[in-house]
């Protein structure tokens, strides 16, 4: 199970930790988490869980896209392109289904697709020197991953569209004052803390009344739109000559 760049255990009744696995890799985003995402999250709905909590191994949350599968863009055709990075967002983003509660921790760093990903939960827990950036346009492409619509949601539109256009980091303190995330953490028992008040706040809920709740709060938001128009966006600057460069500078 472990060996799984995306597996979950059964903490307690009712209690479910989603742990982020690619070693060595600060668990980037990886095309082979994509495919198993799906799966894991499918098996996790069939328990019905009060509460989700979302984590990265090794003390790390996601350092975003992974490069590899990046750099393996350049050798596709767009439409091609277009198709896999459709179901590499809807992959992760399908944590937005689940009939549960879903929190993510964010340590030590969550960058682009990783901050996405974080997003996409219902809630989020930060430590104070977490490194967070949406750096899609200092790799060369345009946001995805409903980078966009999601951080605008829950970040001020100002802040959401400054990151996104300067790709620059920031720390989790900050992202707590902008209301990015319910609790500002120092220590693993301060996010054990943060975690227990959550899961009183939500035992006892029934899975069918969050889950329909959860669909009205999305009903002014088509993100499948956004994620069309974010695939052929990013696959255009896939086929660009700027993207090769700082593919070329990255390796």
């Amino acid at each position: 199970m472990k060996a799984s760049p995306v597996w979950f255990e059964e903490v307690s009744s009712g209690l479910i930790h989603l742990w982020l696995h690619e070693p060595g890799m600060r668990n980037a985003m990886t095309w082979r988490m994509a495919e198993k995402m799906p799966e894991v999250l499918e098996k996790i709905e069939e328990r019905k869980p009060h509460l989700v909590v979302i984590r990265g191994m090794e003390g790390c949350f996601s350092a975003g896209g992974d490069f590899a599968f990046l750099k393996a863009r350049l050798s596709c055709e767009v439409n091609e392109n277009v198709r896999t990075m459709l179901q590499y967002y809807r992959s992760f983003l399908k944590i937005r289904e689940l009939s549960s509660m879903t929190v993510a921790v964010m340590e030590n760093a969550a960058i682009g697709a990783g901050l996405c990903f974080a997003l996409a939960c219902d809630e989020r827990i930060v430590t104070s020197d977490c490194r967070i950036a949406l750096n899609f346009l200092k790799l060369g492409i345009s946001p995805g991953m409903g980078a966009w619509p999601l951080a605008s949601r829950v970040l001020p539109p100002q802040i959401a569209r400054s990151l996104l256009q300067s790709g620059r980091r920031v720390l989790g303190c900050d992202f707590f004052e902008w209301g990015g995330a319910r609790f500002l953490v120092q220590s693993d028992e301060e996010i054990e803390v943060a975690l227990r008040e959550l899961e009183s706040e939500v035992k006892g809920v029934s899975p069918l009344a969050m889950r329909s709740m959860k669909r009205e709060a999305e009903l002014g938001l088509n993100l499948e739109d956004h994620l069309i128009f974010e695939a052929e966006a990013q696959a255009s600057c896939f086929a660009s000559t700027e993207f090769r460069q700082k593919m070329d500078e990255l390796s």
